[in-house]
């Protein structure tokens, strides 16, 4: 008698349930196509925050910048009593990474020590000759003087604009082209870059020569005395040439330069002059 109802009562309620799955879901399956760029929108929200604060690093061969772990929400400003405003930015002792809104920097730079200045002076830049006379050579110098300092070494160059030439001051007109030649010293031969002995009364021209006071810097060529040479003409584009150099440091190296001109019988009355440059440069 009581089996009857309870298989009609179990059907029905599987009938229900059975049901209510299905409409239940249809309308998850409803909802979802209904609402799905919501969860799509969602899903994009959450891989940009994601991105947002996970860890960067910049870098180069100088400098490295560590961020980890950021928040996304910025510091707030403080507004002082002027009416200006501050973002607090805390920066980490150590200044090594970012951590917790604490910006670090880490570099791989060497400092450097303050080095010594490279020095260098001429005891006189005006050379007179005063009145040149046929077949007297005169002579006249003056000293350079160089502190390598903090550089391993240096060489000095130098070079003149023409040849020693009449100015604008001579008082015959005829004179205004006149010059006195660089000197081939007493073989024919010398130049801006070979050097050559001359101490032939008869052999005319201007020219120079480096003799060393303190240190052993002035170029080859001026070993033996008596050798001289011809300064690089500019005029003529010819290349500068080394005077002195040195390859280590050093202090108070001292150089003479002497400088020597003889005319003939024939040379025209005239002023004459010209300019010698010399360029000191370290190297590093």
């Amino acid at each position: 008698m009581h089996k009857l109802p309870n298989l009609v009562l179990a059907f029905v309620c599987k009938i229900l349930y059975y049901n209510f799955m299905k409409s239940f879901q249809e309308s998850i399956v409803r909802f979802s196509l209904k609402y799905w760029y919501v969860l799509v929108v969602l899903v994009c929200i959450g891989s940009i925050l994601a991105h947002r604060a996970s860890a960067q690093t910049m870098s180069n061969d100088n400098y490295i910048l560590q961020l980890q772990e950021l928040d996304v929400a910025k510091p707030k400003p403080t507004v002082a009593s002027d009416g200006t405003s501050n973002v607090p930015v805390a920066f980490d002792s150590d200044a090594t990474t970012i951590k917790n809104n604490i910006l670090g920097v880490k570099t791989e730079q060497p400092v450097k020590e303050q080095s010594d200045p490279f020095i260098f002076s001429i005891s006189e830049t005006l050379i007179d000759f005063s009145t040149l006379s046929p077949t007297n050579p005169i002579k006249r110098s003056h000293k350079l003087t160089i502190s390598s300092g903090s550089a391993n070494g240096y060489s000095i160059i130098a070079f003149e604009d023409k040849e020693l030439s009449a100015s604008a001051k001579s008082d015959l007109a005829s004179a205004s082209s006149a010059f006195i030649p660089d000197t081939t010293c007493d073989n024919g031969l010398c130049s801006e870059t070979v050097s050559a002995l001359w101490t032939n009364p008869l052999t005319y021209g201007f020219g120079y020569r480096c003799d060393n006071v303190v240190g052993t810097d002035c170029e080859i060529g001026f070993s033996e005395v008596g050798f001289y040479k011809q300064f690089a003409n500019n005029s003529l584009s010819e290349v500068p040439q080394k005077v002195t150099m040195a390859t280590s440091t050093g202090k108070e190296k001292t150089v003479q330069i002497t400088y020597k001109v003889n005319i003939p019988s024939t040379q025209q009355f005239a002023f004459y002059s010209n300019t010698v440059t010399f360029i000191g440069i370290p190297n590093f």
